[in-house]
């Protein structure tokens, strides 16, 4: 009798605790799967850090977005897309702002209609042996500076592709 009541109020305590665990999809998103984010018109300047670490897609469409800084998806190192679109008033991209995104296989920026400014090593620092497209399509920039797609490592030459519209 007594290992059941213990059993019992274990169920119990458990139980309780999960009804009480917070919410893992941030508000004014959408979560398709635990791993799949989508924010819509998102009300953030800068890249959350309390969103979960296991997100493998990450889509952020007319977010208020001012930049992206440094290191800003460091926590999100299982992102394998990233797409940042319709973010009207991103106006630039920090140095390693995409550091550490060894599984990426897509980062799409577009219709960023300010995006002007890019650091030179805004793209720098990704490692991925598995290919990467990088899409810039429909962005404000005025140039292009030498070097900054340099030092994304482990890329086979021929397995990254930039696309710019």
């Amino acid at each position: 009798m007594t290992a059941r009541l213990v059993l019992l109020m274990f169920y119990l305590l458990v139980s309780g605790a999960v009804a009480q665990a917070p919410r893992l999809c941030p508000s004014s998103c959408y979560c398709e799967t635990a791993d799949r984010i989508s924010c819509e018109r998102g009300e953030f300047e800068t890249v959350p850090t309390n969103w979960p670490t296991t997100i493998r897609v990450l889509i952020l469409k007319n977010c208020s977005l001012l930049r992206i800084q440094k290191h800003a998806f460091r926590r999100y190192a299982k992102l394998e897309e990233l797409i940042i679109e319709g973010c009207e008033q991103l106006r630039s991209l920090e140095k390693y702002a995409f550091k550490g995104l060894n599984r990426l296989r897509l980062l799409r920026l577009s219709k960023n209609g300010n995006l002007t400014e890019v650091a030179k090593n805004a793209f720098s620092l990704i490692s991925n042996t598995h290919g990467l497209r990088i899409q810039l399509e429909d962005n404000a920039f005025t140039t292009i500076r030498p070097g900054i797609f340099r030092y994304i490592y482990d890329c086979i030459n021929d397995m990254i592709r930039v696309i710019l519209i």
